[in-house]
């Protein structure tokens, strides 16, 4: 509801709550029995390697660590490149991941191996955190001069 408020003759409007709404991208990944899951906040971005490290996708393969797992690495693909974007990085030893845009579908992130093997991981983004804020509590106004 829009609220109004003179102040020597100066009428400011404003409305009394914002709303927002944060939408995460969240990441599943199961490997030998165990569900694996990680959050990206909506706007984000993250190193494939770290992606790699926090879904255990490692525990599924022989590599020791993420490094060698990634020089392994021939392709990397999101089903939707409008929604979540994946590009390799200058140096060429890891991708990064940025969320772009909010989903409701399910998704897939694919690593293709330069062996042949693929790792998919299923992506959705049907969360929401809702947060109300007071705006008469917050807002500030200086007024610099007045005639």
């Amino acid at each position: 509801m829009a609220k109004s408020r003179d102040y020597r003759g100066i009428s400011t409007q404003y409305e009394a709550s914002v709303v927002l709404l944060k939408k995460w991208v969240d990441f599943e990944y199961s490997v030998n029995g165990k569900m694996y899951e990680f959050s990206l906040p909506g706007g984000e971005k993250i190193a494939l390697s770290d992606v790699v490290e926090v879904l255990g996708i490692l525990d599924g393969t022989n590599f020791e660590d993420a490094e060698a797992f990634l020089a392994e690495v021939a392709d990397v693909e999101f089903s939707d490149g409008s929604l979540v974007k994946v590009t390799k990085n200058d140096e060429g030893d890891d991708w990064t991941l940025e969320s772009l845009e909010p989903f409701t579908s399910e998704e897939t992130l694919t690593i293709t191996m330069k062996n042949g093997d693929v790792v998919s991981v299923k992506v959705t983004d049907d969360q929401a955190s809702v947060s109300v804020i007071d705006c008469a509590s917050i807002v500030v106004c200086t007024i610099i001069g007045v005639s």
